[in-house]
């Protein structure tokens, strides 16, 4: 496995995984939207997923490719085992019920061994959570925190656990063993509700556990008295000072602080009402405390925490809008007439044919070099040949065509308007063909994309040009102008190419997403491929650095593409 990737492998490594893995739990394909504009992942009823999207040419780690796909795992187990009805009455049940339901489904998981490394993917994505909350939060004994802190507690695959306030531990250890007996998310929303309640009585009743020397905090009033100060494990409330043997006596208030110096002696006696929670200060850990301080009781209107992993790009590395190929990629008949509309042959002018040739020219490549102490050589022979400067020799040669191009044709509503007759568009239609045909007999492998609305592939990598010639003539206007998606689709398409020059033509009227576009060309760029916009009848180069404009397809012959630039 590689170390790092760029963010289209991540991105197709993902869908992959996501496909296998549906494929594994007997369910339908998933539909994947990447999104710049979440901060967790998330999946409905109907297998609609969002992920954070990922900049095509991002650098990431592998340890960020496996948290994605332990997000992928996750969401999909919920779309397998998660009722999506069973719901608290209160945010603060829910977001309770979202930490057992979490720990629920993953244990499931990594029971039944879904991928050989599950329980791997999901402490990977834990230990996210956990570093990150270790980070920002500065009180754990803050209420809204404990649903995500039952979230990681419950979790017998998370390596790190947060700190846990006194008084928890024994609702949490309980909580666990009921989370061994559910069979669905209407058992894990019972346990939910009964932590609830705990929660609710916590700190009305007895105290938790607080072990050490030192200051004692305790909340509730009554009168006590004992040996050694305040009571042990945290029972005394209220003030008091004592020196062993000694008797003290305190008073207590809401909330109160208390010397023990001396450690041993008699319990404490006497009466309080009701009893709060004590805590030992000099290294008081207490049972998993850590210093979390005590717990706080919770009510019907106190709001908890997300609990569910935050699933957002790598600081610089997010993408530049929504992408999702399952719903803006349509079958091409979706956006063809079902007859011809428009003549799309044109009389490609022979410096047309020239200059665009000359864009793919020498991009084939070999090597041969002399005078070289390493290389391939016939053994067998050796015994008839002399050693010269020839023995070892590698060839080097820079000729021919090695290149793929993808061409994106605006059929949005705004390429239909600008005439009766349409000039618009028929002249966009003709100028793709005659790109297609000279780069055809050049040599070049061609694709086309026709984008509204939706994108759909109107040529395929190995369809002839006569059948697209009819196709072309058939285009119908469908709707707004979603030029990012088409772009960064069929740079999607180039890169899963294996031909040395990668080019992306988009024939429009710029009537578009211009800064995303131009975002996405800079990204392309960036992985070697070079975007040029074609503008019809206008100027394109708002959206598209590299651009050349075309007024009419008869002038084609005098557009200036010996001017464009092509990454090398």
């Amino acid at each position: 496995m590689k170390n790092t990737y760029k963010g289209f492998e991540l991105r197709q490594g993902v869908e992959t995984f996501a496909h296998k893995l549906c494929k594994a739990l007997g369910r339908r394909p998933v539909h994947i939207a990447w999104v710049d504009w979440t901060t967790s992942a998330g999946i409905s009823k109907h297998g609609d997923m969002i992920l954070s999207d990922i900049a095509d040419d991002a650098v990431v780690s592998r340890q960020v490719f496996e948290q994605y796909c332990g997000f992928v795992a996750h969401e999909l187990c919920h779309h397998a085992y998660t009722d999506f009805d069973a719901r608290g009455s209160v945010q603060y049940i829910d977001q309770l019920h979202n930490a057992v339901e979490d720990a629920w489904i993953e244990h499931k998981a990594i029971r039944l061994n879904m991928t050989g490394n599950i329980e791997h993917l999901f402490s990977t994505l834990v230990e996210m959570m956990v570093a990150k909350a270790l980070a920002d939060v500065t009180d754990w004994s803050a209420p809204e925190q404990y649903p995500f802190v039952l979230a990681v507690y419950l979790r017998n695959h998370a390596k790190t656990k947060v700190p846990l306030a006194f008084g928890l531990e024994p609702i949490f250890d309980t909580a666990k063993v009921m989370l061994g007996t559910c069979n669905n998310s209407y058992d894990t929303l019972k346990v939910a509700q009964w932590v609830f309640d705990q929660l609710k009585k916590n700190g009305k009743g007895k105290g938790g556990q607080g072990k050490g020397q030192g200051q004692g905090q305790g909340q509730g009033q009554g009168q006590g008295q004992g040996q050694d100060g305040t009571g042990k494990e945290g029972t005394q409330e209220g003030q008091g000072k004592g020196k062993k043997a000694d008797k003290g006596q305190g008073q207590g208030q809401p909330t109160g602080e208390g010397d023990s110096p001396s450690e041993g002696g008699s319990k404490a006696d006497g009466e309080g009402q009701p009893k709060g929670e004590g805590q030992g200060a000099d290294g008081a850990d207490g049972a998993d405390g850590k210093g979390a301080g005590n717990a706080k009781p919770v009510d019907e209107f106190t709001e908890a925490v997300e609990v569910e992993p935050t699933n957002s790009a790598p600081e610089g590395k997010g993408g530049i809008g929504s992408y999702q190929k399952d719903s803006s990629l349509v079958d091409s008949d979706y956006q063809l007439r079902s007859t011809s509309r428009f003549d799309v042959k044109v009389n490609v002018p022979a410096k047309l044919r020239y200059t665009v040739k000359r864009l793919f020219d020498n991009s084939g490549l070999e090597e041969f070099q002399r005078n070289r102490k390493s290389g391939s050589i016939n053994v067998h022979a050796l015994p008839k040949m002399g050693f010269t400067d020839r023995l070892f020799k590698r060839r080097l040669e820079t000729d021919g065509i090695d290149s793929a191009v993808v061409i994106c044709l605006d059929i949005s509503d705004s390429m239909f308007t600008d005439e009766a007759d349409y000039a618009r568009i028929r002249n966009a239609v003709k100028t793709c063909y005659a790109l297609l045909e000279t780069m055809t007999k050049a040599g070049v492998s061609t694709s086309v994309v026709s984008f509204g609305r939706y994108s759909s592939v109107l040529k395929p990598w190995n369809m002839p040009l006569p059948k697209i010639s009819d196709l072309l003539g058939k285009v119908k206007s469908e709707g707004s102008t979603n030029d990012y998606f088409a772009v960064r689709y069929a740079h999607e398409m180039l890169l899963a190419r294996s031909e040395a020059r990668k080019i992306c033509f988009s024939i429009t009227d710029g009537i578009g997403n211009t800064s995303r576009v131009r975002k996405q060309c800079e990204s392309g760029e960036r992985l070697g491929i070079t975007t040029i916009g074609v503008g019809i009848g206008m100027s394109v180069h708002n959206a598209y650095p590299q651009n050349v404009t075309v007024f009419k397809s008869e002038d084609l012959g005098t557009t200036s593409f010996e001017k464009i630039k092509l990454v090398a």
